[in-house]
């Protein structure tokens, strides 16, 4: 009996991770899509310094945004439900991870442009992807 417990207690860690790495996503996705919509300007001046401003285009990419954090926030309840959109994000983040150090190589951001931009991208794709195989592991196991 004392096994059972051990083996449940680091599946259920694992699985608080899986969650918690989803919710905090979808958390992050609705924020910047809300933001996006309701003031873009705003998104514009203090987060994607990407000129030229485009208010429609941010607007669009809000609308993208909103429902796949709302999603993710949603997958957070069950998971191994919803592997199809766990992957599609875990793809989206690093192609955006990607597209920012491409941006950062092309204007020669230096060193301190990757660390604002970049870096922190890369580790989010990087911690979404180890929960997707942790999620992944936890899955075939119940099986």
């Amino acid at each position: 009996m004392a096994t059972a417990a051990r083996k449940s207690k680091p599946v259920s860690l694992q699985a608080d991770f899986v969650r918690i790495t989803l919710f905090v996503a979808g958390l992050f996705y609705t924020l910047v899509g809300l933001a996006m919509v309701f003031a873009p300007l705003w998104f514009y001046e203090n987060a994607g310094t990407f000129p030229p401003f485009n208010r429609h285009y941010a607007g669009d990419l809000g609308l993208f945004n909103l429902p796949l954090g709302v999603l993710l926030i949603w997958a957070a309840q069950r998971p191994a439900a919803h592997r199809s959109l766990f992957l599609l994000v875990l793809l989206i983040n690093w192609l955006h991870a990607i597209n920012h150090l491409y941006d950062d190589f092309v204007t020669g951001a230096g060193l301190i442009g990757p660390l604002w931009s970049s870096v922190p991208l890369l580790i989010f794709a990087a911690v979404f992807t180890l929960a997707y195989w942790t999620n992944a592991r936890i899955s075939s196991a119940a099986r």
